[in-house]
């Protein structure tokens, strides 16, 4: 399980995805799950950014048919919010610009930073 923070703009109201639930709810599914430090799976380095799923794995994960899963990649895709590598045997997807969601180091913003006293 990975912790930490996902620092979402308030601009996002207003980003082409944000009424298309499906979309809008899949994006924010893979910005929760990438990676927060560059991993290996079966083989294949996965960077910060990125994660290793499929249309089935999120489906089950989100309550959504596959059919709608296929069309929210290709949404996100199509607008340079995701890129997709498919293998043989799963995709990895990365989130494009994702140092804009990571917002570095938490020691850095202070209000979010849990341990320091106010």
């Amino acid at each position: 399980m990975q912790n930490g923070y996902v620092y979402i703009n308030r601009d996002i109201e207003h980003w082409e995805w944000y009424k298309n639930a499906n979309t809008h709810r899949v994006f924010m599914h893979l910005l929760l799950t990438v990676n927060t430090e560059d991993g290996r799976y079966q083989g294949h380095v996965i960077k910060r950014g990125e994660t290793v799923t499929g249309r089935k794995a999120l489906s089950l994960a989100l309550g959504l048919t596959e059919s709608h899963v296929r069309t929210a990649l290709n949404n996100l895709t199509k607008t340079g919010d995701i890129s997709q590598k498919p293998t043989s045997k799963f995709t990895i997807i990365t989130v494009c610009n994702w140092e804009e969601y990571n917002g570095g180091d938490d020691s850095e913003n202070p209000e979010f930073n849990l341990s320091q006293e106010g």
